[in-house]
Protein backbone atom coordinates (compact mmCIF):
# COMPACT_ATOMS: atom_id res chain seq x y z
CA UNK A 1 0.00 0.00 0.00
CA UNK A 2 1.44 3.38 -0.89
CA UNK A 3 1.63 6.09 1.80
CA UNK A 4 -0.96 8.02 0.97
CA UNK A 5 -3.73 4.96 0.67
CA UNK A 6 -2.01 4.07 4.07
CA UNK A 7 -2.87 7.53 5.54
CA UNK A 8 -6.30 7.82 4.05
CA UNK A 9 -7.01 4.55 5.39
CA UNK A 10 -6.40 5.39 9.10
CA UNK A 11 -8.43 8.42 8.36
CA UNK A 12 -11.40 6.18 7.95
CA UNK A 13 -9.79 4.38 11.00
CA UNK A 14 -9.85 7.30 12.79
CA UNK A 15 -13.42 8.41 12.18
CA UNK A 16 -15.36 4.97 12.68
CA UNK A 17 -13.67 5.29 16.32
CA UNK A 18 -15.10 8.70 16.87
CA UNK A 19 -18.78 7.53 15.71
CA UNK A 20 -18.55 4.30 17.50
CA UNK A 21 -17.69 6.49 21.10
CA UNK A 22 -20.55 9.19 19.93
CA UNK A 23 -22.82 5.76 19.55
CA UNK A 24 -22.19 4.65 23.24
CA UNK A 25 -24.16 5.64 26.31
CA UNK A 26 -22.56 7.29 29.34
CA UNK A 27 -23.73 4.95 30.97
CA UNK A 28 -21.33 2.35 29.78
CA UNK A 29 -17.86 3.79 30.86
CA UNK A 30 -15.67 1.11 30.20
CA UNK A 31 -16.52 0.63 26.70
CA UNK A 32 -16.24 4.58 26.29
CA UNK A 33 -12.78 4.86 27.63
CA UNK A 34 -11.81 1.22 25.41
CA UNK A 35 -12.88 3.17 22.51
CA UNK A 36 -11.00 6.61 23.50
CA UNK A 37 -7.61 4.56 24.14
CA UNK A 38 -7.94 2.72 20.59
CA UNK A 39 -8.91 6.48 19.21
CA UNK A 40 -6.07 7.91 21.01
CA UNK A 41 -3.91 5.10 20.15
CA UNK A 42 -4.75 5.71 16.13
CA UNK A 43 -4.00 9.16 15.84
CA UNK A 44 -0.76 8.80 17.91
CA UNK A 45 0.44 6.32 15.43
CA UNK A 46 -0.96 8.16 12.71
CA UNK A 47 0.56 11.51 13.36
CA UNK A 48 4.09 9.57 14.20
CA UNK A 49 3.80 8.09 10.32
CA UNK A 50 2.99 11.69 9.09
CA UNK A 51 5.85 12.97 11.23
CA UNK A 52 8.61 10.76 10.86
CA UNK A 53 8.49 9.49 7.72
CA UNK A 54 5.85 11.00 5.21
CA UNK A 55 6.12 14.89 6.10
CA UNK A 56 9.93 14.86 5.47
CA UNK A 57 10.09 13.11 2.13
CA UNK A 58 7.23 15.56 1.36
CA UNK A 59 9.22 18.54 2.21
CA UNK A 60 8.82 21.08 -1.12
CA UNK A 61 9.26 24.91 -1.59
CA UNK A 62 5.22 24.20 -2.77
CA UNK A 63 3.98 21.74 0.34
CA UNK A 64 5.87 24.14 2.51
CA UNK A 65 2.90 25.96 3.93
CA UNK A 66 0.81 22.91 4.19
CA UNK A 67 3.19 21.13 6.35
CA UNK A 68 3.28 23.61 8.33
CA UNK A 69 -0.05 24.14 8.99
CA UNK A 70 -0.82 20.43 9.59
CA UNK A 71 2.28 20.50 12.24
CA UNK A 72 0.36 23.17 14.11
CA UNK A 73 -2.84 20.94 13.83
CA UNK A 74 -0.77 18.00 15.41
CA UNK A 75 -0.11 20.70 18.28
CA UNK A 76 -3.70 20.81 18.94
CA UNK A 77 -5.02 17.95 18.85
CA UNK A 78 -1.68 16.45 21.02
CA UNK A 79 -2.74 18.98 23.70
CA UNK A 80 -7.23 18.38 23.30
CA UNK A 81 -6.11 14.64 23.89
CA UNK A 82 -4.23 15.32 26.86
CA UNK A 83 -6.40 16.86 28.22
CA UNK A 84 -8.91 14.34 27.95
CA UNK A 85 -6.75 12.18 29.86
CA UNK A 86 -8.10 13.46 32.87
CA UNK A 87 -11.57 13.76 32.13
CA UNK A 88 -14.22 10.95 33.52
CA UNK A 89 -15.96 9.59 29.78
CA UNK A 90 -18.82 9.64 31.77
CA UNK A 91 -18.95 13.32 32.31
CA UNK A 92 -20.60 16.16 29.81
CA UNK A 93 -16.98 17.62 29.83
CA UNK A 94 -15.73 14.37 27.69
CA UNK A 95 -18.34 14.65 24.96
CA UNK A 96 -17.55 18.76 24.44
CA UNK A 97 -13.77 17.93 24.10
CA UNK A 98 -14.26 14.94 22.30
CA UNK A 99 -16.17 16.63 19.68
CA UNK A 100 -13.63 19.43 19.44
CA UNK A 101 -11.29 16.98 19.13
CA UNK A 102 -12.91 15.59 16.43
CA UNK A 103 -13.24 18.76 14.47
CA UNK A 104 -9.64 19.62 14.90
CA UNK A 105 -8.92 15.84 13.63
CA UNK A 106 -11.75 16.74 10.48
CA UNK A 107 -10.55 19.34 9.41
CA UNK A 108 -6.42 18.28 9.69
CA UNK A 109 -7.81 14.95 7.75
CA UNK A 110 -9.90 17.39 5.14
CA UNK A 111 -6.92 19.78 4.81
CA UNK A 112 -4.34 16.72 3.86
CA UNK A 113 -6.22 15.05 1.71
CA UNK A 114 -7.69 17.95 -0.26
CA UNK A 115 -4.78 19.90 -0.38
CA UNK A 116 -1.41 18.25 0.69
CA UNK A 117 -1.84 15.00 -0.69
CA UNK A 118 -2.65 15.52 -4.25
CA UNK A 119 0.46 17.34 -4.35
CA UNK A 120 2.90 15.04 -2.92
CA UNK A 121 1.01 12.44 -5.28
CA UNK A 122 2.40 14.11 -8.27
CA UNK A 123 6.06 15.48 -6.60
CA UNK A 124 6.82 12.09 -5.38
CA UNK A 125 5.02 9.47 -7.42
CA UNK A 126 3.99 5.98 -7.24
CA UNK A 127 7.04 4.15 -6.65
CA UNK A 128 8.34 6.84 -4.22
CA UNK A 129 4.95 6.36 -2.10
CA UNK A 130 5.24 2.98 -1.98
CA UNK A 131 8.33 2.88 -0.32
CA UNK A 132 7.28 5.43 2.06
CA UNK A 133 4.12 2.84 2.79
CA UNK A 134 6.80 0.56 3.50
CA UNK A 135 8.56 2.52 5.66
CA UNK A 136 5.19 3.47 7.79
CA UNK A 137 4.72 -0.43 8.05
CA UNK A 138 8.07 -1.21 9.34
CA UNK A 139 8.04 1.76 11.77
CA UNK A 140 4.46 0.04 13.33
CA UNK A 141 6.49 -3.70 13.33
CA UNK A 142 9.35 -1.94 15.34
CA UNK A 143 7.12 -0.18 17.82
CA UNK A 144 5.18 -3.55 18.21
CA UNK A 145 8.48 -5.49 18.42
CA UNK A 146 10.00 -2.95 21.45
CA UNK A 147 6.67 -3.41 22.98
CA UNK A 148 6.25 -6.70 23.25
CA UNK A 149 9.88 -6.99 24.26
CA UNK A 150 9.13 -4.39 26.70
CA UNK A 151 6.28 -6.64 28.43
CA UNK A 152 8.32 -9.27 28.61
CA UNK A 153 11.29 -8.06 30.47
CA UNK A 154 10.05 -6.94 33.85
CA UNK A 155 13.36 -4.93 34.18
CA UNK A 156 14.11 -2.88 31.20
CA UNK A 157 17.90 -1.72 30.78
CA UNK A 158 18.22 1.53 31.99
CA UNK A 159 18.40 4.48 29.82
Amino acid sequence: MDAIELLTHQHREIENFFREIRLLDRSEPQSRRAIFELLRDAIEAHDQYEEQVFYPAAHARRTAKHLVAAQAEHRIVRERLQAMRELDVGEPRFDQALLALEEAVRAHHRAAELELMPQVRTQLGSIRLFELGQEMEALTERQDTESEQGARDPHPPPL
